[in-house]
């Protein structure tokens, strides 16, 4: 990964030994956290060691008795939905989707520019909360301009705005696979959902997958609408297609599933796929969240996702474990950490080298600009509802900064985006 553009203050060609000292460290996952205070030595982005020796170091980073945590993981966002943020009023997810079809009709031979401002947005949102690994579609070359880590899907989706890539879609694929690697990503199949997809789109997913393929993520049961579209469509719900074609299995992700059976769940658990919640924006479109305590007893692992900045509000993760802990207030506030740092890993199949700091693993860090407490509960519970949060974000050793961009107005639909503007687009 190139990170000349994006990492502050440091060459990063060769094998400097970086020291980070004076910091107060929060070691370990789940259960098992603990404080360590005194130095981090990080050396070809990897953690070498935590010590008091204050010697041997080619840069030095005093952190001045500052909190140092993994950085975050966001399992599930949607670049191009930034286009769309600040909606108002109640809307529904048929409504939702209907403006994002609609608006992008309308930009025509300017959606692809309005895609690429929306997904460096919301990047750099995602930079400013502590987020160093996401997942979304066509993320590779954004994330690369950025310092991040992407999984990065190719999107099949019946719809005018993404039909392109189900023309000579396996071709394309095959080419996508080859430059997302090249980038030092790791390349997936994004399947919005079974309702917008028929048979012979499911059959390129699964002949992509056989193919090269780190994971397959796609929306289920987001809405009971949704659910009974799939249904009609196929004749059973999504659970049961998905395990028809093989495409259910430990490098599934699934994204909502609010309105999953629990027997579905039960299914879900035996072929060892994985959920992803999101649950601001379950909130935003009046649909139900899945109980984190349900899959636990059912041995699914789950952890947080944004969904898109336009439902999901913010890509701030911070803000989503409070509105967890908010409709779930039995859940414990290590396993609302644990959901944006070493289970996000776990969903990913990267939680040998993330979302924990421990030794080997990559030198990946939120250092926080704030007086914190010293207890691993007290700084849990500090990470959770402490509201304004200033940290810096380090990937591998390097300082990452967000840069101050805006989406030009012309690429987003005029404000306040109440129900009435689906009147006025075509």
């Amino acid at each position: 990964m190139d990170y000349k553009s994006c990492c502050e203050g440091f060459d990063v060609v060769g094998n400097k030994t970086i020291g980070f000292l004076n910091g107060k460290f929060l070691l370990g996952s789940e259960q098992k956290l603990s404080i360590f205070q005194g130095h981090c030595k990080v050396q070809n982005g990897k953690i070498k060691s935590f010590d008091q020796d204050s010697t041997g170091y080619d840069v030095v980073i005093d952190l001045k008795g500052s909190l140092v945590t993994p950085s975050l993981i966001n399992a599930h966002v949607h670049l191009g939905e930034t286009l769309f943020q600040g909606l108002k009023g109640r809307w529904s997810l048929e409504q939702y989707l209907m403006l994002a079809e609609r608006w992008n009709n309308q930009l025509d031979g300017m959606k692809e520019d309005a895609w690429i401002h929306s997904a460096h947005v919301t990047v750099n949102e995602m930079i400013r909360y502590g987020t160093s690994v996401f997942c979304a579609a066509r993320s590779g070359e954004i994330a690369q301009k950025h310092g991040l880590m992407a999984f990065s899907g190719y999107p099949l989706m019946e719809s005018k705005k993404l039909n392109s890539f189900l023309i000579n879609g396996f071709e394309k694929y095959a080419q996508f696979v080859e430059n997302t690697i090249i980038l030092g990503h790791r390349p997936g199949i994004f399947l919005h959902s079974l309702y917008s997809n028929r048979p012979s789109t499911l059959e390129l997913a699964r002949k992509c997958l056989s193919y090269a393929s780190s994971f397959l993520t796609i929306h289920i049961a987001e809405t009971i609408e949704t659910r009974r579209k799939v249904i009609d469509k196929w004749g059973k719900p999504d659970i049961d297609i998905l395990y028809q074609y093989g495409m259910l299995d430990d490098n599934t992700i699934l994204v909502h599933g609010g309105y999953c059976s629990l027997e579905e769940l039960k299914v879900i658990s035996g072929m060892g796929s994985k959920l992803v919640l999101c649950p601001v924006s379950n909130q935003r479109l009046g649909t139900k969240c899945l109980n984190p305590n349900v899959l636990e007893s059912e041995g699914i692992k789950w952890c947080l996702g944004t969904d898109g900045l336009a439902t999901g509000i913010t890509a701030d993760l911070f803000q989503h474990m409070r509105l967890m802990k908010g409709m779930f207030s039995d859940i414990e506030e290590w396993k609302l950490w644990a959901s944006v740092t070493y289970w996000a890993a776990q969903v990913l199949g990267i939680e040998d080298s993330n979302g924990k700091l421990d030794v080997g693993f990559n030198a990946d860090f939120c250092v926080f600009q704030a007086e914190t407490p010293d207890s691993v509960e007290e700084i849990l519970h500090w990470l959770v509802f402490q509201e304004q949060k200033l940290l810096t974000l380090y990937i591998k050793g390097y300082k990452i900064k967000a840069k101050k961009t805006e989406i030009p107005c012309l690429y987003k639909p005029k404000q306040p985006l109440t129900i009435n503007i689906l009147t006025q687009l075509k």
